[in-house]
């Protein structure tokens, strides 16, 4: 539990997150998101499909691994900071 509640502080919305190995679906292991919302269980995050819209993905803490802040987001999703 103390595990998950460090990962949780150390990641925040607008963050870049690289799904890792131990994501249990298939086809996302190394795909680069953007975190749209923190929670106790892990990350709500997104990725951007050109002419198709976003594509969102439920992550559990320790499924992925913190990249850094994004340097530019879509317009309306400005952090609430």
């Amino acid at each position: 539990m103390e595990g998950e509640i460090e990962m949780q502080n150390n990641v925040k919305k607008n963050d870049v997150i690289q799904i890792n190995e131990k994501f249990k679906g298939t086809g996302w292991i190394g795909c680069l998101m953007i975190v749209d919302e923190v929670k106790s269980w892990g990350v709500q995050a997104y990725l951007h499909v050109p002419m198709q819209g976003d594509a969102y993905l439920r992550i559990k803490h320790g499924e992925y691994d913190v990249i850094g802040k994004a340097a530019m987001v879509a317009k309306g999703d400005d952090d609430d900071e």
